[in-house]
């Protein structure tokens, strides 16, 4: 099961990156981070939707890891402070709560695709 873990700290005004990684996740594959305000708990896909609508989605990534054949050698990483220090989502200020989580590629599950667990945080000054 692939799993969510952070580093650093949320910040709008900290120069240091806050990774959102993943790990245990299938290698070379394409996934993303999504992110919401307001938690929940809902089947989606196969597992467990950690948020609720309105979601954004963050940029395409790629798990690496080794070479074929699959296995579970693969990760993500995001710095999530550099999206708040962009602006690209003017949402993301001091003192919100997100909600985070990644989804990925699984040719193996009948949906074809995986969740990892959620992380929850706030962003600091």
């Amino acid at each position: 099961m692939p799993n969510i873990a952070s580093v650093g700290t949320p910040s709008v005004s900290s120069g240091q990156p806050f990774r959102i990684k993943a790990f245990q996740v299938l290698n070379n594959r394409n996934g993303l981070l999504f992110y919401a305000f307001t938690p929940q708990s809902a089947p989606f896909q196969g597992g467990r939707l950690c948020m609720k609508l309105p979601i954004t989605r963050c940029n395409v990534l790629n798990s690496g890891g080794n070479p074929p054949p699959n296995d579970c050698s693969g990760s993500f990483s995001l710095d999530f402070n550099d999206r708040i220090r962009l602006g690209v989502d003017p949402a993301l200020v001091a003192g919100e709560e997100i909600f985070a989580q990644y989804w990925s590629r699984d040719p193996l599950d009948p949906f074809t695709t995986s969740l990892t667990d959620a992380l929850a945080f706030f962003i600091e000054p």
